[in-house]
């Protein structure tokens, strides 16, 4: 599943992590959209993988509280979603400045 990210609110980054079984196969990445419901970032990359049972992994991702373009995004609710076999989930996070 996709937890709540840690630190949230946040001001300079923050982590978002998601259990996995080890089997499935998805695509390692978490989109980040605005309260518009734009895309302002995609996180395709985790850095950290590490096995929390025989079948399960967790997956860690870091978000610096920029966009695509590498600006710094303004105070606000923001979302991020993951989109597995399992279906989609989205969560909410607050950035605070």
């Amino acid at each position: 599943g996709l937890f709540q990210n840690f630190p949230n609110p946040f001001s300079s980054f923050t982590v978002i992590s998601l259990i996995l079984s080890s089997q499935m196969q998805f695509p390692k990445k978490i989109a980040i959209y605005n309260v518009k419901g734009q895309k302002i970032r995609t996180i395709d990359h985790a850095v950290q993988s590490s096995a929390i049972s025989t079948n399960l992994r967790k997956y860690s991702f870091v978000w610096n509280g920029k966009d695509a373009n590498g600006k710094a995004v303004e105070t606000g609710t923001y979302f991020y979603k993951t989109e597995t076999s399992d279906g989609i989930q989205i969560k909410k996070m607050t950035i605070k400045k």
